[in-house]
């Protein structure tokens, strides 16, 4: 899996690079970056993450839990609340529309390939091998490349009631060659790479497992700045195993499809009014 799965999940393209930070000097920004990912190995097999996230103008309440076998991404907005489950080898995801009674379906989507994004999303939110691996090489390309510029101001803040340090870097693809860029997972064609502009993240890294509790990016796209925002409220060790727990039995794959992507719709059309230049009228036509 290669880091930019989260990204293409959360706003079209959001790749788990964001897990990491940096320091005063190339060198001791590399050392950190290094360190953090080593850190982020280290956190305990059983955690829950609470977080907020805003994305095209849409707030999200997003919570993630892990077990030593399996994991759950729940993601709340105001038109639905979505669960996946990674149990073993088994997927399954349930959605709940809130103006349909409340009514929660679920389906197991493990060989259902409509569903692969979903599940490539949810998974690239949980720290792995891979993904460590991943982004070693990518941070390690961008610096020899001279590609990352690093805001020299660090922050002390405290996130979450937990410690953290934030920083700010720029970075320019446009400097990698083709063969770097399919190195990171990339290609000259990707719209980070030859559409957006001024791409700039701020992260605050937990210091004592290195994840971000605070995440922001930002780019140029056609002129209007896109943002996408995470903040963290909660992160514990200590997790209720019921939330592992399907709210609801499981349906025919069919039926399920169908209730979903009603409410994936429904959502695309909230974020473009959200962002279009009349709002106002662009709910109104979407009603009608």
């Amino acid at each position: 899996m290669k880091r930019f799965v989260v990204l293409i999940a959360v706003i079209g393209l959001l790749s788990t690079f964001l897990f990491f930070g940096c320091v005063d000097t190339r060198e001791e920004h590399k050392q950190l970056l290094m360190d953090s990912l080593e850190k982020q190995l280290a956190i305990p097999d059983e955690y829950q993450i609470n977080s907020i996230e805003t994305v095209q103008g849409i707030a999200l309440d997003i919570t993630i839990a892990k077990s030593s076998n399996e994991k759950v991404l729940i993601t709340e907005s105001e038109l639905d609340t979505k669960w996946v489950f990674l149990k073993d080898d088994l997927n399954f995801i349930c959605e709940q529309k809130k103006s349909w009674d409340g009514n929660i379906l679920c389906a197991e989507t493990t060989n259902d390939t409509r569903f692969s994004r979903e599940i490539s999303s949810a998974e690239s939110r949980f720290i792995s091998a891979e993904v460590t691996e991943d982004a070693k090489v990518m941070f390690e390309t961008l610096i020899d490349e001279d590609a990352l510029f690093f805001d020299k101001t660090i922050v002390n803040k405290t996130i979450a009631e937990r410690p953290c340090r934030q920083i700010t870097m720029e970075i320019d693809y446009n400097k990698l060659s083709v063969e770097n860029l399919r190195k990171i997972g990339l290609s000259s064609n990707d719209p980070f790479v030859n559409k957006y502009q001024n791409i700039t993240q701020t992260m605050c890294y937990d210091l004592e497992y290195g994840n971000p509790l605070y995440i922001k990016l930002s780019y140029i796209n056609e002129g209007e700045e896109v943002v996408f925002e995470r903040i963290a409220n909660s992160f514990t060790t200590d997790v209720d195993p019921s939330i592992f727990e399907l709210p609801n039995k499981t349906i025919e794959m069919d039926e399920f499809y169908t209730y979903f992507a009603i409410t994936r719709n429904e959502l695309n059309a909230l974020a473009t009014c959200r962002n279009a230049d009349y709002p106002d009228s662009c709910f109104k036509q979407t009603a009608d």
